[in-house]
C-alpha cells in the first residue's frame, strides 16, 4: 500500500462519507444540500463554515485505521467534504473558505504529514539520538491506535505501509508493530481507558492474535506519556531475543556504564518469556520476546486500584485526542505511595493476591509522572484508604535515577503476559 499511494499524482477521498458507497459530496447527484440566502433571483450567499479542523476530524472517515496511511503517504490529497473541496499537498493547504487567515496556518501546522520530518529523524538515529526517533515514532503509533478496525486481525495490516516507509526511512526494522531496536522504549506503552486484549474473531478459537508486549495485540488507544519528552530512559533488560526469528536485539548503545558508587544494585537477573501463554507446555505466542531482567514478587507491596478517567496530555505533538486512564497505586509496607500502574478498566484488585504475578524490572529514568501533584489530587475519595501518605518527602527524588519503568506480568507455563506498565521508586524495590 506504500507504494500505490506514494506514486499516486493525486487521491480523491470522499470524507463526508459513511461508508464506501457515500460518493463524492458536490459530485454525486443530491450529495450537498442548499444551505445559504437568497439575497436574489439565481444568487445565493453561503454561511460561513466555522472550523476546517472540526470538518476534518468529526467524520467517519477520520475515524478508520485503514485510512490513516491514504492521508499521511500520499503526495496530493483532494478532500470531498460535506460543505466545501479542500486540497492537501505534504507542505500545504488549501480550502475554498480561506478568509479566516488565522485559522488556516493553525489548521496547517496542526495537520502538517509528520514524514516531512523523516530525514531528520534519520538524521537523529545516526548521532544516537534515541529519544528523538521513538518520539517521532511514538506520534504515529498513538494516533494510529486511536483509530476503528472492524476486524481485529488488521491491527498490523492496516499499519504496514507506515511501518515500511518509517523502515525505510530511518534504518530500523519493525516487528509486531514497534521499533525491536529500541524495544526497551517500545514496551514503556500505557493503555488508554477502554483498551482490551484483541481476541481472534474466529468462532472456534479464542486464542490472542498478537503478543501481549506489544501494542499491536490491544485493541483501543495507547500513549507513551512514560517515554516521549525530557526524560532520561537507561535500560536495565538484557540479553534480548525474538524466539520467531532468532534475532539477537543489542541494547548497549543506550546502556550508561553503572557506577558501583552510585548505582549499587545487586539484582538478580531471571529470564523472561514475555508474550501470550499458548495450551503447550514453556509454549510462548506468536513473537514471543525473551530478555533477562531483575523480577520481584509482590508481596511486598499493597495495590489499590479504581481510580478512572485520569487525564494526561497526550505525548503525541498531533494528536487531537485527549484520552483518560486507569491508574492503581501501589503502597509500599510501611503504608506509603511508592509508585502507579497504569492498566486496562477491569484490571482487579484480587489479581494482585495471585502466586503467578510478578513485578519486571525494565529500565531506570530520572523523571515520571506518579508525583505529579495533579495525579494525586485524583485519588482522593476514590476508594484509595485515607491513611495513605501521598506526600511526596517519603522517597527522594533527588537521588541519582529515583525510579524505576516496571512491568506487572502473569505467568503461565513459564510464559508471562502483559498485564499493566507502571512506576516505582528504586527504593522500594530494594
Amino acid at each position: 500500500m506504500a507504494s500505490i499511494y506514494s506514486s499516486a499524482s493525486v487521491t480523491l477521498i470522499a470524507s463526508a462519507g459513511e461508508d464506501a458507497n457515500a460518493g463524492l459530496a458536490g459530485v454525486s447527484p443530491m450529495s450537498r444540500t442548499g444551505c445559504g440566502y437568497l439575497v436574489a433571483p439565481g444568487v445565493r450567499l453561503d454561511h460561513r463554515i466555522e472550523t476546517i479542523g472540526d470538518n476534518k476530524v468529526n467524520t467517519k472517515y477520520y475515524s478508520r485505521a485503514w485510512t490513516y496511511q491514504e492521508q499521511l503517504l500520499s503526495k496530493q490529497c483532494l478532500y470531498f467534504a460535506k460543505d466545501f473541496v479542500r486540497f492537501e499537498c505534504q507542505t500545504n493547504h488549501y480550502c475554498e473558505y480561506e478568509y479566516i487567515h488565522d485559522e488556516l496556518v493553525q489548521a496547517r501546522a496542526r495537520y502538517a504529514n509528520p514524514f516531512l520530518h523523516l530525514s531528520q529523524t534519520r538524521k537523529s538515529a545516526e548521532q544516537g539520538d534515541w529519544a528523538s526517533v521513538f518520539g517521532y515514532i511514538a506520534d504515529f503509533i498513538i494516533n494510529y491506535s486511536a483509530k476503528q478496525l472492524s476486524y481485529s486481525t488488521d491491527r498490523l495490516n492496516a499499519f504496514m505501509g507506515i511501518l515500511d516507509v518509517l523502515s525505510r526511512g530511518i534504518g530500523l526494522r519493525f516487528v509486531q508493530g514497534v521499533p525491536i531496536a529500541l524495544i526497551d522504549l517500545a514496551l514503556l506503552w500505557i493503555p488508554a481507558a477502554g483498551t482490551v486484549r484483541s481476541r481472534s474473531t474466529s468462532c472456534n478459537d479464542n486464542a490472542t492474535l498478537f503478543p501481549s508486549w506489544s501494542w499491536i495485540g490491544w485493541s483501543g488507544m495507547v500513549d507513551y506519556k512514560m517515554v516521549v519528552g525530557e526524560r532520561d530512559v537507561q535500560t536495565r533488560i538484557h540479553s534480548v531475543r525474538l524466539e520467531d526469528t532468532s534475532d539477537t536485539i543489542y541494547l548497549e548503545g543506550r546502556v550508561q556504564e553503572i557506577s558501583a558508587l552510585w548505582y549499587p544494585w545487586t539484582f538478580n537477573y531471571n529470564s523472561m518469556a514475555l508474550s501470550s501463554p499458548t495450551k503447550e507446555p514453556t509454549q510462548g505466542g506468536p513473537g514471543t520476546l525473551k530478555f533477562k531482567a531483575s523480577v520481584l514478587g509482590i508481596d511486598s507491596f499493597r495495590f489499590h486500584a479504581g481510580c478512572s478517567g485520569m487525564h494526561h496530555s497526550s505525548a503525541s505533538r498531533n494528536s487531537t485526542i485527549n484520552p483518560t486512564y486507569t491508574a492503581s497505586l501501589i503502597e509500599d509496607e510501611r503504608g506509603r505511595m511508592c509508585g502507579m500502574l497504569h492498566g486496562t478498566d477491569d484490571l482487579a484488585v484480587d489479581l494482585f493476591s495471585r502466586d503467578n504475578v510478578y513485578l519486571i524490572l525494565l529500565s531506570a529514568t530520572t523523571t515520571g509522572s506518579i508525583w505529579d501533584r495533579r495525579d494525586i489530587r485524583r485519588f482522593e475519595g476514590k476508594g484509595v484508604p485515607r491513611d495513605l501518605d501521598l506526600q511526596y518527602d517519603a522517597y527522594d527524588l533527588e537521588k541519582p535515577w529515583p525510579l524505576f519503568n516496571i512491568l506487572l506480568v502473569s505467568t503461565k507455563n513459564n510464559v508471562s503476559e502483559r498485564l499493566a506498565i507502571g512506576q516505582i521508586h528504586s527504593d522500594a524495590w530494594e
